[in-house]
C-alpha cells in the first residue's frame, strides 16, 4: 500500500500537517460506514476495507519519522530490512545537512536543493 496514493498527496517529507489532516478527514467522511448503510453487504465490506486503509495511511504519514521510513521503502524496497544499522558517517552527514537546511535562507533554497539532490 502506498499511503501517499491512498490519501492523494505528493510523496514528499514536506507535507503540511493541517492539509494532511484535512485531506484525511475529507476522505474519512466519504468512507464512513454510517454513510454507506444503504449499500449491499459486499459494498459495506469494501467500504470498511477502504476506511481501514485510509486510517493506516494517515497513521504512517502524520508522523515525520514514519513518513521518512515510508518514503525510503517506496523508493528502495527492502532497504530498511537490508540495513539495520546506518553508517556513522551517513548519520553525521545527515545531521549536518539537517542543520544547514534549518539555517538556510529562503533565497538559497534552490542552491541547497541542488546540492541535496546531487548527494542523493
Amino acid at each position: 500500500m502506498n499511503p501517499f496514493v491512498v490519501l492523494g498527496v505528493p510523496p514528499t517529507m514536506d507535507l503540511n500537517a493541517d492539509e494532511l489532516e484535512r485531506r484525511y478527514l475529507e476522505l474519512s467522511r466519504q468512507t464512513h460506514p454510517d454513510r454507506n448503510r444503504s449499500e449491499s453487504q459486499q459494498q459495506q465490506i469494501a467500504v470498511l476495507a477502504r476506511s481501514a486503509k485510509l486510517n493506516d495511511a494517515y497513521r504512517q504519514l502524520r508522523d515525520p519519522w514514519s513518513r521518512a521510513k515510508t518514503l525510503l521503502s517506496l523508493r528502495r524496497p527492502g532497504i530498511l530490512e537490508s540495513t539495520k544499522q546506518l553508517c556513522p558517517i551517513f548519520l553525521t552527514e545527515a545531521m549536518e545537512l539537517s542543520e544547514e537546511i534549518a539555517e538556510t535562507a529562503a533565497t538559497d533554497v534552490a542552491d541547497l536543493a541542488a546540492r541535496v539532490d546531487a548527494r542523493v
